[in-house]
C-alpha cells in the first residue's frame, strides 16, 4: 500500500512524465486533455467539446477529494463542492459569479450535452458556448449576440492548470485539513492500474 506522500504524488503526477504501473483518474484525464488540446494528429484544431468536458468533469473529481464532508455525503450537494473548490482554487474576473457559470456549463455538457443550462423550475435559460483563443486570459465573454456565456477553452486549460497546482499545495500542506480530506477520499477512490485502462 502506498504512502500517505506517494498517494499524493500518484494523484497530482504531471502528464507530461511517462504513465508508471499506478496512476490517478486525474493523471488519466490530464492526459487525455492533452490530446485534445494540442495533439497534431487533430487535423481540424484542437477538440474543444471534449476537452472542455474532461475539465469540467476533473473539477468534479479534485472538488470530491477537496470536500470535508464524509464520504458518503460527498456524492451529495455536488453543486455545493463544486462551486466552494472553484471559488477557492480558481481565480476569476467575476469570483462571486463566475463558479455558478463554470457549474452550468458542467451540468449542461456533462449531462445533456448540451449549450442550453436551464434551472429546474425556472423559465430562464442561458445559452453556452465554446471558443478557442490563444493568448486571451479572459476566461468567459459574457453578452456575445449568440451566447450568454462563451468560455474560452484556452484560457480554461490555464486555469484548470493553476487550480491543481493550488490544490496540491493545499493538500501537501494540509491547509484547512485538505490533506485529511484528500487522504480519505484516495483510500475510497484507489489508483488505477495499466490492467484496468
Amino acid at each position: 500500500m502506498p504512502s500517505d506522500i506517494q498517494k499524493i504524488d500518484i494523484f497530482f503526477r504531471d502528464p507530461e512524465f511517462p504513465k508508471e504501473e499506478t496512476f490517478s483518474s486525474l493523471y488519466k484525464l490530464r492526459s487525455d486533455l492533452h490530446r485534445c488540446l494540442f495533439s497534431q494528429s487533430c487535423e481540424d484544431g484542437p477538440l474543444l467539446w471534449p476537452a472542455a468536458m474532461l475539465m469540467l468533469a476533473g473539477i468534479d473529481l479534485m472538488s470530491s477529494f477537496y470536500s470535508d464532508k464524509p464520504i458518503d455525503q460527498r456524492l451529495c450537494n455536488i453543486g455545493q463542492r463544486y462551486t466552494l473548490f472553484c471559488s477557492e482554487c480558481f481565480t476569476f474576473e467575476d469570483q462571486a459569479n463566475d463558479p455558478d457559470v463554470l457549474w452550468k456549463f458542467r451540468c449542461a455538457l456533462l449531462h445533456d450535452y448540451s449549450i442550453i443550462s436551464q434551472q429546474m423550475n425556472s423559465e430562464s435559460k442561458n445559452r453556452l458556448g465554446l471558443c478557442f483563443e490563444i493568448g486571451n486570459p479572459q476566461l468567459f465573454f459574457k453578452n456575445n449576440p449568440s451566447f450568454d456565456y462563451l468560455l474560452n477553452i484556452s484560457s480554461f486549460s490555464n486555469k484548470f492548470e493553476d487550480a491543481i497546482i493550488k490544490f496540491e499545495e493545499k493538500v501537501r500542506n494540509n491547509t484547512g485539513g485538505h490533506k485529511t480530506n484528500f487522504l480519505k477520499m484516495s483510500d475510497y477512490m484507489g489508483v488505477i492500474g495499466f490492467d484496468s485502462v
